[in-house]
């Protein structure tokens, strides 16, 4: 089973840091916003159901969806609050699409603001003296058979996050291109394109 995962961040900040969180696991998709990105607004969540929901039934008109869309005031519960959805979801993969963005913003953000990441990542039930929490980078360049050292596209990177849980974050662009390695490399790599592509209708654009 598989749960995907995406953010989105503060483009007006040099740190760049997450405002949303999404998680989507079968029909549940749950939201976590940081509540400062709306403030002096009302009614935020209702409004934003309200669209949603409408925009879903226009995109995929045939599925259904259960909504959870929450305002939080930290930065710990605006990562941990969708992980947790997952811990006791309990998928085997959550899949991100260019993991090596995701995941080094979230855990730069969860640092700086003096968070344990093993507190987020590692299964609940771990005891405390046993959890452990590490972003692993792939290799980056690779030698050519003439000795060439080359930059790898991102799609042929491949990065892990060490942690003791139930599910396997997993790079849902290196996947996409490693199962079809024996295809055409495509021009790019970029979500849109393959959703594209793939005619599964593209990103949601309201």
């Amino acid at each position: 089973t598989v749960a995907y995962y995406d953010i989105e961040t503060d483009m007006t900040s040099e740190e760049g840091d997450p405002i949303m969180t999404t998680l989507v696991f079968e029909d549940l998709i749950h939201t976590t916003i940081l509540s400062s990105f709306f403030r002096g607004y009302s009614n935020v969540v209702e409004r934003i159901l309200e669209m949603l929901e409408k925009q879903l039934k226009i995109e995929l008109p045939e599925k259904k969806y259960r909504l959870k869309i929450e305002l939080v005031e930290s930065m710990k519960d605006l990562i941990k609050k969708p992980i947790d959805t997952a811990h006791e979801k309990q998928p085997d993969f959550i899949a991100i699409w260019n993991i090596d963005f995701d995941l080094p913003k979230i855990i730069g953000a969860l640092e700086r603001q003096k968070v344990d990441i093993k507190d987020v990542f590692c299964h609940p039930r771990l005891p405390p003296h046993m959890r452990f929490c590490k972003y692993k980078k792939g290799k980056t360049k690779k030698v050519t058979a003439s000795g060439q050292v080359k930059p790898m596209n991102p799609s042929e990177q491949w990065h892990s996050l060490l942690v003791p849980a139930s599910f396997y974050f997993i790079c849902a662009m290196s996947s996409y291109r490693f199962i079809r390695q024996g295809a055409p490399e495509e021009p790019d790599y970029k979500l849109d394109s393959i959703l594209e592509k793939e005619k599964t209708g593209g990103k949601l654009k309201m």
